[in-house]
């Protein structure tokens, strides 16, 4: 809520008008159904600093992802996200300390996959 407050410059009656529009926007989107199909999300940064980033690909399920959206979004939405994970990473690592190396541990959960799958 504190981003939504900030972003209004801490009008309640407009921060809480901005909630509502996310919440509505996440169902119009099936944000949360896809989420479930497909497990995966950033989760803070490790001891040197790195964003953490974890897919448990073993969780999903192709069918009932494409269920709740197309192809054709479900590449948007990866570019999308390692574009902006790119830029913020990428000027926070040349503040800090001036050369861009490891920027991000990305961590893949294959449990339940099998060599087929991978191939």
């Amino acid at each position: 809520m504190l981003r939504f407050l900030k972003a209004r410059k801490f009008d309640i009656e407009k921060a809480k008008i901005m909630w509502d529009d996310i919440i509505q926007w996440r169902k119009e989107f099936g944000i949360d159904m896809i989420i479930e199909y497909y497990p995966h999300g950033n989760h803070g940064v490790d001891k040197e600093g790195r964003h953490v980033y974890i897919e448990r690909l073993g969780k999903v399920d192709p069918n009932k992802l494409m269920q709740v959206t197309t192809m054709d979004r479900y590449i948007k939405y990866h570019v999308l996200e390692f574009e902006k994970k790119l830029r913020f990473q990428v000027s926070r690592v040349f503040d800090c300390c001036k050369e861009a190396h490891r920027l991000q541990h990305n961590q893949f959960g294959c449990s339940g996959y099998g060599a087929e799958e991978l191939w």
